[in-house]
């Protein structure tokens, strides 16, 4: 064979191995970065249900706190304001004539 010969051989060759490395690195390459981002989603999520469950906690104690302190002075303002509208009303009707029907 002649030189001429061998180096279309040569450069048939390389040109063959480079068009299977490219071939090969079209669908290995979106695999990768998908890879990539689903790995990244998957730390995000992890975090933002990490972060969630923290709120919802938060939320938890600051119901059980409300519950604590908050409902018991409630029910003791609204019996107050019971008993202070029962007062009103016995004033009231002493004081304001009664209309004969």
């Amino acid at each position: 064979m002649k030189l001429a010969e061998w180096l279309s051989v040569i450069l048939s060759g390389c040109t063959l191995v480079t068009i299977i490395i490219m071939f090969y690195r079209t669908f290995r390459d979106p695999d990768v970065k998908a890879e990539k981002d689903i790995g990244l989603l998957k730390q995000g999520c992890l975090l933002r249900h990490q972060g969630l469950d923290k709120d919802i906690a938060m939320i938890n104690e600051n119901l059980k706190l409300l519950k604590v302190n908050h409902i018991n002075h409630m029910e003791t303002d609204l019996k107050l304001l019971g008993e202070q509208q029962i007062k009103i009303f016995t004033i009231l009707e002493e004081r304001l004539p009664k209309r004969n029907a």
